[in-house]
C-alpha cells in the first residue's frame, strides 16, 4: 500500500499532527494506538474524529470503514486456515481490527442521533426547558422527546385553560351586565307606568269636574236669566203700572196710589232684587274663573 498522508485530531489539545504510514500494519498500528480511545467517546468529538479518519483513508463514512475491516479480518481468517503457525503479531493485529470493527459499528450506529440529538437541544434551547442527563445517548434522546412533548402538551393544554378561564369571565360579565340592565328597564318602566296611570287619573278628575262646573255654569245661566227676566218685569215706575204692555194682555194694572208705605215697599224689593243680582254676578265669575282654571290644567 503507498504512502498514506493523514491527519489525526488530538481531542484534548485539538491540534493537527501528519502520520506517515507505509503498510496495513501500520494503519492497524495507527488505529490501535491513536484512534482506539476515540471511539469509545459517545459524543460529538468522537463523531468528528470518526469522519476524520474515514476521510484520511478515503472512505465515504464508517460504513465503508466497516466493510474494510471486515475483509481484512476475512483475510485473516483465511491465512490461519492455509498456515498452521500463525505469528502472535497478526493474531494481535486481528483483535485489534475485531474490537475497531465493533466500536466503528457502534459509531455507524448512532451517526444519525448525532443530528437528532442536536435537533434535541436545539428545541429544548428556545423552550427553556432542562433535559436530563444519560450516559445512554438513545435512553437520553427518548426522554427529553417525552419531555418536550409533554411540555408541548401542558402549553396547549395551559393557552386551552386560559381561553376556557377568560370565555367563562366574560360569559359571567356579560351575563351580569345583562341582569342590571333588564332590572334597570324594568323598574324605569314600573315607574314610568305609575306615572302614567296617576296623570290618567288626574285627567278623568279633571274632565269630571270640569263637567261638573259645565253643568253648574248652565243652572247658574239659566237661573240669571230668569231673575233677569224677573227684574225687568219688576222695573217699573209705580207698583202695579205694566213695564211693557206686550208682556202680558191679561195684566191688570193696580192701583197707582202714591202713599208711603207703597214707597217703602218698592225700595226694599229693589234692594233685595239688586242684592240678589249682585250676588248671582259674583258667583258667576268666580265659576268663570274657576272653569279658566280647569281649562287650563286639562290642556
Amino acid at each position: 500500500m503507498s504512502t498514506v498522508q493523514v491527519r489525526a485530531v488530538d481531542l484534548l489539545e485539538r491540534t493537527i499532527k501528519p502520520i506517515q504510514l507505509d503498510s496495513f500494519d501500520d494503519i492497524i498500528e495507527y488505529l490501535h494506538s491513536d484512534v482506539e480511545d476515540d471511539f469509545k467517546l459517545k459524543n460529538e468529538g468522537y463523531c468528528d474524529a470518526l469522519e476524520e479518519v474515514c476521510a484520511d483513508f478515503g472512505f465515504d463514512d464508517a460504513i465503508d470503514l466497516n466493510i474494510y475491516i471486515e475483509q481484512k479480518l476475512l483475510e485473516y481468517e483465511l491465512k490461519w486456515k492455509l498456515e498452521k503457525n500463525v505469528p502472535i503479531e497478526v493474531t494481535t493485529e486481528y483483535i485489534t481490527l475485531l474490537n475497531i470493527g465493533r466500536e466503528n459499528r457502534k459509531v455507524s450506529h448512532h451517526l444519525p442521533i448525532h443530528e437528532i440529538v442536536n435537533e434535541i437541544e436545539q428545541i429544548a434551547t428556545e423552550r427553556g426547558i432542562e433535559l436530563p442527563h444519560e450516559d445512554n445517548t438513545i435512553t437520553w434522546a427518548v426522554s427529553a422527546i417525552k419531555i418536550l412533548s409533554n411540555n408541548e402538551n401542558m402549553d396547549i393544554n395551559n393557552s386551552q385553560d386560559t381561553a376556557l378561564r377568560d370565555l367563562r369571565f366574560a360569559h359571567a360579565y356579560l351575563t351580569r351586565q345583562y341582569t342590571e340592565h333588564v332590572q334597570s328597564e324594568t323598574s324605569r318602566l314600573r315607574d314610568t307606568t305609575n306615572k302614567l296611570q296617576q296623570a290618567t287619573q288626574r285627567i278623568l278628575d279633571l274632565e269630571s269636574e270640569k263637567s261638573a262646573i259645565e253643568r253648574e255654569l248652565n243652572e247658574r245661566a239659566k237661573e240669571n236669566y230668569e231673575l233677569t227676566l224677573q227684574n225687568a218685569l219688576l222695573k217699573v215706575d209705580h207698583i202695579g203700572s205694566p213695564i211693557n204692555a206686550s208682556i202680558t194682555d191679561n195684566f191688570t194694572p193696580p192701583s197707582s196710589a202714591d202713599t208711603p208705605s207703597v214707597r217703602i215697599l218698592r225700595a226694599q224689593f229693589k234692594k233685595q232684587v239688586e242684592e240678589l243680582h249682585s250676588k248671582f254676578e259674583s258667583e258667576l265669575q268666580h265659576l268663570k274663573e274657576h272653569y279658566e282654571r280647569v281649562e287650563s290644567k286639562s290642556g
